[in-house]
Protein backbone atom coordinates (compact mmCIF):
# COMPACT_ATOMS: atom_id res chain seq x y z
CA UNK A 1 0.00 0.00 0.00
CA UNK A 2 1.23 3.42 -0.90
CA UNK A 3 1.85 6.09 1.62
CA UNK A 4 0.17 9.55 1.58
CA UNK A 5 2.22 12.17 1.13
CA UNK A 6 1.17 15.05 2.86
CA UNK A 7 0.83 18.01 0.66
CA UNK A 8 -0.57 21.29 0.76
CA UNK A 9 -1.72 22.73 -2.73
CA UNK A 10 -1.79 26.16 -1.42
CA UNK A 11 0.47 28.59 -2.28
CA UNK A 12 3.24 28.71 0.79
CA UNK A 13 4.98 31.82 0.11
CA UNK A 14 4.99 34.63 -2.77
CA UNK A 15 3.89 33.64 -6.17
CA UNK A 16 6.24 34.69 -9.05
CA UNK A 17 3.90 36.56 -10.76
CA UNK A 18 0.73 38.83 -9.40
CA UNK A 19 -2.31 37.38 -10.08
CA UNK A 20 -5.51 39.42 -8.36
CA UNK A 21 -6.84 37.56 -5.42
CA UNK A 22 -3.88 35.69 -4.85
CA UNK A 23 -3.59 36.53 -1.23
CA UNK A 24 -6.96 34.72 -0.34
CA UNK A 25 -5.67 31.74 -2.09
CA UNK A 26 -2.07 31.71 0.00
CA UNK A 27 -1.61 29.72 3.15
CA UNK A 28 -2.97 31.29 6.00
CA UNK A 29 -0.09 29.41 8.66
CA UNK A 30 2.81 30.84 6.74
CA UNK A 31 4.55 34.39 7.64
CA UNK A 32 3.87 35.86 4.12
CA UNK A 33 0.26 35.33 4.59
CA UNK A 34 -0.29 37.67 7.72
CA UNK A 35 2.22 40.05 6.50
CA UNK A 36 0.26 40.82 3.46
CA UNK A 37 -2.95 40.87 5.27
CA UNK A 38 -1.68 43.08 7.66
CA UNK A 39 -0.92 45.68 5.33
CA UNK A 40 -3.66 45.36 3.45
CA UNK A 41 -5.89 46.08 6.12
CA UNK A 42 -3.55 48.76 7.11
CA UNK A 43 -3.92 50.66 3.57
CA UNK A 44 -7.73 49.93 3.30
CA UNK A 45 -8.11 51.95 6.76
CA UNK A 46 -5.93 54.68 5.77
CA UNK A 47 -8.32 55.20 2.91
CA UNK A 48 -11.20 55.43 5.05
CA UNK A 49 -12.34 52.06 4.65
CA UNK A 50 -13.32 49.38 2.19
CA UNK A 51 -16.57 50.58 1.66
CA UNK A 52 -14.86 53.89 0.57
CA UNK A 53 -12.95 51.90 -2.28
CA UNK A 54 -13.82 51.03 -5.76
CA UNK A 55 -12.91 47.28 -6.73
CA UNK A 56 -9.46 49.14 -8.81
CA UNK A 57 -8.35 50.55 -5.96
CA UNK A 58 -9.05 47.31 -3.78
CA UNK A 59 -7.29 45.26 -6.71
CA UNK A 60 -4.03 47.98 -6.69
CA UNK A 61 -3.83 47.59 -3.07
CA UNK A 62 -3.41 44.43 -3.50
CA UNK A 63 -0.69 44.67 -6.51
CA UNK A 64 1.07 47.23 -4.28
CA UNK A 65 1.38 44.63 -1.32
CA UNK A 66 2.95 42.04 -3.86
CA UNK A 67 4.92 44.54 -5.06
CA UNK A 68 6.03 45.60 -1.05
CA UNK A 69 6.85 41.92 -0.53
CA UNK A 70 8.93 41.62 -3.58
CA UNK A 71 11.25 44.22 -2.84
CA UNK A 72 11.13 42.72 0.68
CA UNK A 73 12.35 39.68 -0.70
CA UNK A 74 15.21 41.34 -2.85
CA UNK A 75 16.83 43.27 -0.31
CA UNK A 76 17.27 40.53 1.92
CA UNK A 77 18.90 39.25 -1.11
CA UNK A 78 21.10 41.79 -1.35
CA UNK A 79 21.76 41.78 2.36
CA UNK A 80 22.54 38.03 2.35
CA UNK A 81 24.72 38.53 -1.02
CA UNK A 82 26.19 41.34 -1.19
CA UNK A 83 28.58 40.58 -3.88
CA UNK A 84 25.61 40.29 -6.21
CA UNK A 85 23.98 43.79 -5.83
CA UNK A 86 24.96 44.82 -9.45
CA UNK A 87 22.63 41.74 -10.30
CA UNK A 88 19.94 43.16 -8.49
CA UNK A 89 20.06 46.61 -8.55
CA UNK A 90 17.83 47.21 -11.86
CA UNK A 91 15.42 45.18 -10.96
CA UNK A 92 15.14 46.77 -7.62
CA UNK A 93 14.52 50.57 -9.09
CA UNK A 94 12.23 49.21 -11.07
CA UNK A 95 10.35 47.74 -8.73
CA UNK A 96 10.73 50.90 -6.29
CA UNK A 97 9.12 53.16 -9.34
CA UNK A 98 6.05 50.60 -9.88
CA UNK A 99 5.41 50.57 -6.46
CA UNK A 100 5.75 54.25 -5.78
CA UNK A 101 3.45 54.62 -8.45
CA UNK A 102 0.92 52.44 -7.23
CA UNK A 103 0.98 54.19 -4.17
CA UNK A 104 0.24 57.19 -5.85
CA UNK A 105 -2.26 56.05 -7.58
CA UNK A 106 -4.09 54.77 -4.59
CA UNK A 107 -3.34 57.39 -2.63
CA UNK A 108 -0.45 58.38 -0.15
CA UNK A 109 -3.05 60.62 2.74
CA UNK A 110 -4.93 59.43 4.98
CA UNK A 111 -9.35 59.80 4.72
CA UNK A 112 -11.33 59.61 7.43
CA UNK A 113 -14.04 57.43 7.00
CA UNK A 114 -17.78 58.74 6.80
CA UNK A 115 -19.52 59.22 9.95
CA UNK A 116 -23.09 59.05 9.73
CA UNK A 117 -24.82 62.00 11.75
CA UNK A 118 -26.62 61.05 14.78
CA UNK A 119 -30.03 61.84 13.29
CA UNK A 120 -28.95 60.41 10.34
CA UNK A 121 -27.93 56.80 11.90
CA UNK A 122 -31.04 56.93 14.16
CA UNK A 123 -32.83 57.21 10.64
CA UNK A 124 -31.22 54.45 9.40
CA UNK A 125 -31.85 51.84 11.71
CA UNK A 126 -35.76 52.70 11.59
Amino acid sequence: MKKRKNTNHKPQGLAKRYKTGFIKRMDKRVVAYKTLTKLYREIIQDRGGESELSRIQLCLIEEYCFMFCLLKNLQYKVLKHPKKMEAYIGRFVQMVNASNGLAKTIGLERRAKKVLSLKAYAKDKE
